[in-house]
């Protein structure tokens, strides 16, 4: 019988970028499917129309993962869809579209709320202001709350998570 250094279980996406950060080269990867690459996957669904299993998730992989292990090198590709999103109500033929332009955005907006439609740039720069912060924390190294203190400045780590709770509260 032949001996692993780890098995991991689900070939997603997740799993895959697990495997290549993994510091042993003898693992056995399992998935179930006929397929790699989990809800980050498209799929030939019925002949000549492929459908997203949730591909949109793949945008949330950092891209210092996608620079540090060479993806679009071994073959990855993006592709943008012209409408981010699609809401339907209960209302019949009634849907709120978005996409990456904030004017179409607020026109579709108005049609449930003249405010929200209003505010929309600002809401939208308070996100990006939120995301821009969570970006820089999400690639550096991992809080140490070890007595030690080995990696990550434990003083530190809190200043910056006090900060973080600041901006929470305005």
């Amino acid at each position: 019988m032949k001996k692993y250094d780890a098995i991991i279980i689900g070939g997603g996406h997740n799993a895959l970028v697990a495997a290549c950060y993994f510091k042993y080269k003898n693992i056995l990867l399992l998935e179930r499917r006929h397929i790699t690459g989990g809800a980050a996957q498209t799929e030939e669904i019925y002949p000549g129309f492929k459908f997203s299993r949730f591909s949109y998730l793949l945008s949330l992989m950092r891209p210092s993962v996608i620079n540090e292990l060479n993806l679009y090198q071994h073959g990855l590709k993006l592709f943008r869809r012209p409408i981010s999103s699609i809401t339907v109500t209960k209302n019949k033929g009634e849907y709120l579209l978005m996409n990456s332009d904030s004017t179409f955005c607020k026109q579709e907006i108005a049609k449930f709320s003249k405010r929200d439609s209003e505010v929309y740039d600002e809401y939208n720069q308070f996100l990006s202001e939120i995301i821009d912060l969570w970006s820089y924390y999400q690639d550096k190294y991992p809080y140490d709350t070890s007595a030690k203190g080995n990696g990550y400045n434990i003083k530190k780590s809190f200043d910056d998570l006090g900060l973080l709770l600041k901006i929470g509260q305005d």
